[in-house]
């Protein structure tokens, strides 16, 4: 199984089905970080039944312009 740590949700998922995994999915969030515009992979785990869990939190990655996030 390849390791998806930090990669985008929709590649992670893409490559893992692809390799015929089944996929558990939950979403964690920081109480103070900022809102983000991706959301990226920051756990995975074999779960006992074989499905793979992969956490995942939304990271802001693209900073505007004008220097403001």
């Amino acid at each position: 199984m390849t390791s998806v740590l930090g990669f985008e949700l929709s590649r992670a998922v893409s490559l893992l089905t692809g390799e015929g995994c089944r996929l558990s999915l939950l979403q964690t969030a920081s109480k103070t970080g900022p809102v983000g515009d991706e959301d990226r992979v920051i756990r995975q785990r074999v779960l006992e039944d074989g499905t793979v869990e992969l956490v995942y939190a939304r990271f802001r990655t693209h900073i505007e312009e004008n220097g403001g996030m």
